[in-house]
């Protein structure tokens, strides 16, 4: 009987540990803020959102004044004006430009022959392949015939009907 009592109060004991133990885990786990996902408030995941945004907007606007007025004070108009698009020479357009290139049709004719030169080699490649391809396919018949002449005798026999 006194065993039983020893080993009840034992299991109780035990049993009161582990409780505590577990609370202690919940505990940890519930009101750990960097553990925690249960329990988050949505409005304030929004509202942290939404700050970073703004916080980011205004550090663009920032840079972006930043860099004009480094434009304004250090680059001076002399200097731009070769890269400028406020430019008021006119000979420095862009001989590209619809209207400003002499040399339009000898370009075009030049781009056309050359095109002309790559199809051609593109029609001879896949020829070339193609002719690969059926004489791969003649040897492997040409070895198989050969190497297993029942086909052989049962084709010229096929032939032979046929014509």
């Amino acid at each position: 009987y006194c065993w039983i009592k020893m080993y009840n109060g034992e299991l109780l004991l035990e049993r009161l540990q582990m409780r505590q133990r577990v609370e202690a885990e919940r505990r940890e786990r519930i009101f750990n803020d960097k553990v925690r996902t249960i329990g988050v408030c949505m409005y304030v995941c929004i509202r942290v959102l939404n700050l970073l945004h703004r916080k980011q907007q205004k550090e663009k606007r920032t840079m972006e004044k930043a860099l004009v007025a480094y434009q304004h004070q250090c680059q001076l108009p002399w200097s731009q004006r070769e890269r400028g698009l406020k430019c008021d020479d006119g000979q420095m357009m862009l001989p590209g430009l619809a209207g400003e290139d002499p040399y339009f049709r000898v370009r075009q004719q030049k781009q056309k022959a050359q095109l002309k030169q790559w199809l051609i080699e593109q029609q001879t490649d896949q020829s070339i392949q193609r002719r690969q391809q059926k004489l791969k396919g003649w040897v492997s018949t040409a070895c198989v015939l050969r190497c297993r002449p029942e086909i052989s005798n049962a084709r010229a026999g096929h032939e032979l009907t046929h014509e």
